[in-house]
């Protein structure tokens, strides 16, 4: 049997945050039904990871798919 697409995932994303200050680079992660992703840093790069994902913004680099 073949394994379940992704619900999200992410290839090299890079992202800043709205005013520039902070950045999330190199991001790598594919997640499956029942999995989850915790982001550890501040608030506003997770934000811009989210909205990446979302297809809200786009990244600087990178490939996310929802």
């Amino acid at each position: 049997m073949d394994a379940a697409p992704p619900l999200a995932e992410a290839t090299s994303l890079t992202v800043a945050a709205r005013d520039g200050a902070l950045r999330v680079s190199g991001l790598d992660f594919r997640l499956g039904a029942g999995e989850a992703l915790v982001l550890v840093g501040p608030v506003e790069a997770g934000s811009a990871v989210r909205r990446a994902i979302a297809g809200v913004e786009l990244p600087e680099s990178g490939a996310p798919r929802l």
